[in-house]
């Protein structure tokens, strides 16, 4: 939250959604945000507090990487009605924001989450 607060969210969009054009997953390209793919979702910047994310390739290969200190991960939240029992509930979702893998990654994977300045490190 812009004052520093941390709300709890479902990343990405598994489960029953009212809104069937919602992203599907948990990523975001950070191109399809840029062309206004997403805007009828109204989608709202989140930063992710993490130390480390994990990258996976086509052949199911692995690797953490850590985070810099002062970084967090990007995320875009989007609010869908859900049915949650027998009520319908907006809830919101986050979806992580990706970009090109930087070049010493680019060999082995092909996106990454992107890092942004945590203004409250």
């Amino acid at each position: 939250m812009r004052d520093g607060s941390v709300e709890w969210c479902q990343w990405g969009s598994p489960g029953t959604s009212w809104t069937p054009n919602t992203p599907s997953g948990g990523l975001l390209r950070l191109e399809d945000v840029r062309a206004h793919k997403w805007a009828r979702f109204h989608p709202k910047p989140v930063k992710v507090p993490a130390s480390a994310f994990l990258l996976l390739n086509g052949d199911d290969s692995e690797a953490w990487l850590t985070i810099p200190p002062g970084f967090a991960i990007q995320g875009a939240a989007i609010t869908s009605k859900e049915l949650v029992g027998h009520r319908v509930e907006a809830l919101p979702k986050v979806y992580i924001i990706t970009t090109p893998a930087t070049d010493d990654l680019a060999p082995r994977y092909e996106r990454m989450p992107r890092l942004i300045r945590h203004s409250n490190a």
